[in-house]
């Protein structure tokens, strides 16, 4: 995260000549530091539910035959979010997401 905030910045990209005519005013910091927080606000809920599911699952807590049901109580909960379509436990929708098949933990 360190690295791609420094190199997002309005003042590196106008040293590496791909930002031309950039002022430094204080609204334009405001704006470039609010894109950055939309950004990692927006993955908050996503990140939590990932992990917690995870969490449920690896503790068994979470019975193998309720774990897409699960996710989508999870994604109902954290992002209000539903699925597209009635989804049952012969989908296995966390599958289909990266994050869950790559282990990427959120929470440390």
């Amino acid at each position: 995260d360190t690295i791609a905030l420094s190199v997002a910045t309005p003042q590196h990209l106008q040293k590496v000549g791909l930002l031309t005519d950039y002022e430094d005013t204080e609204e334009a910091s405001i704006n470039a530091l609010m894109n950055m927080a939309l950004e990692r606000v927006a993955f908050l809920p996503f990140g939590l539910l990932i992990d917690k599911w995870r969490w449920d699952v690896f503790s068994g807590s979470i019975d193998e035959s309720q774990w897409n049901a699960h996710w989508w109580n999870y994604r109902k909960l954290y992002q209000k979010v539903k699925p597209p379509i009635e989804r049952t436990e012969d989908d296995f929708d966390p599958g289909a997401k990266f994050h869950v098949a790559a282990n990427s933990q959120y929470i440390k």
